[in-house]
């Protein structure tokens, strides 16, 4: 090892001045580190459905198919020559998900009860049922009414829409409707498929003059499941339908009462 000189500063290992001169390349910077691909969790995969049906509840799963980028590759190249056997890559089924109650559009309501007259007939009582009704077939909605009977079935054919300048169309002036001509309303058929299983109310409460009984109707529906109508919750929205309702033709016969006749 070669003495220092007297008064030479020390050794510290920095790197020397003459770096960068003929035969002393200068240090190279250091490169950064490459980043290790980040694993996500979790995906977000999004999925519509367009065949769903109104009033019915469905749960979905989903499995991710993937064409895999290995197959028939000479086995040469891959670690695994087996991940070249199979064409697609196929994740496991995902957990179910919660359930989704695709929206009926329609709603039923309770009115009042009607008691037969003639007591010796024993006639069996009605309820009346306004219908709200949603066709998805045409977007229309239309209010029917029902006067309907113990097993009745919530179907009407033929139910007529309002009409709206829906006349035919004047040649002379195309904006205005010819009014010489009549006046044609498209019908659309009221099908809820529910049926009135039972339903009490309708007496005189005691003590209130003119005051009855709200009525409790319970219906079944198509796919099986019990519903409790009451009069007194459907009060309010069922008075502001009527009058549709009626210009629409009026209470109409249930599914059981036309199956009579």
């Amino acid at each position: 090892m070669r003495d220092k000189k007297p008064g030479s500063a020390p050794d510290t290992g920095s790197p020397s001045n003459d770096a960068g001169k003929p035969g002393h390349p200068a240090n190279a910077k250091e490169e950064a580190p490459v980043p290790v691909e980040e694993r996500i969790v979790y995906r977000l995969f999004r999925f519509f459905d367009f065949n769903v049906e109104p009033g019915k509840t469905y749960c979905y799963r989903v499995k991710l198919v993937a064409l895999n980028p290995n197959y028939e590759l000479p086995a040469r190249l891959l670690a695994r020559p087996t991940s070249a056997d199979e064409l697609f890559l196929e994740a496991k089924w995902s957990a179910p998900t919660p359930s989704v109650a695709v929206v009926a559009g329609t709603r039923l309501l309770a009115g009042g009860i009607t008691f037969g007259e003639d007591a010796t007939a024993t006639p069996d009582p009605t309820v009346r049922i306004l219908v709200r009704f949603f066709d998805f077939a045409t977007s229309r909605r239309v209010n029917t009414l029902f006067e309907a009977t113990r097993g009745a079935v919530l179907n009407e054919a033929g139910v007529h829409l309002e009409a709206a300048d829906t006349g035919p169309k004047n040649k002379k002036r195309p904006g205005k409707p010819d009014k010489k001509k009549p006046v044609e309303t498209p019908t659309i058929d009221v099908r809820t498929d529910a049926m009135v299983v039972d339903f009490f109310g309708g007496d005189d409460l005691a003590g209130k003059t003119g005051g009855k009984v709200p009525s409790h109707v319970l219906v079944v529906d198509p796919l099986g499941g019990f519903k409790t109508l009451v009069e007194a919750d459907d009060a309010q929205t069922f008075v502001a339908d009527l009058p549709a309702a009626q210009s629409a033709g009026g209470p109409a016969q249930p599914a059981a009462e036309q199956a009579r006749k």
